[in-house]
Formats: C-alpha cells, structure tokens, sequence
C-alpha cells in the first residue's frame, strides 16, 4: 500500500475516532482526550500534505 493511501486511511479512522469521542463528551472540544486526538490527526493530515506535495513536486 503506497504511503499516501496508509496515512488517508489512517486520517479516516481518527476523524470518526473523534466524531465518536466528542459524541461521548457531549461535545465539549476542550476535553484532554478530545484535544490530544484532534492533535494527533492534525499531525496526520500534515504529514498527508507533505506527501501529496512531495508527489506533486517530482512530476
């Protein structure tokens, strides 16, 4: 599986993570756990888009 097709799989199964976890917290977006997941698929999204770049630069 290419890079770019593991990080988007990755970056889906955090976004419905979170959408679960917030469900849980009653939508409170500034609860530790909420906070350190949303950061950790920034972290992922980042790395998506420096891939595509890096993709995108070689052509």
């Amino acid at each position: 599986m290419a890079e770019i097709d593991r990080l988007a799989e990755k970056i889906e199964e955090l976004r419905q993570r979170l959408c679960i976890l917030v469900d849980s917290k009653q939508g409170n977006l500034n609860d530790p756990e909420v906070m350190a997941l949303s950061a950790e698929l920034d972290c992922q999204i980042v790395s998506y888009q420096r891939v595509r770049r890096a993709a995108a630069d070689q052509k």
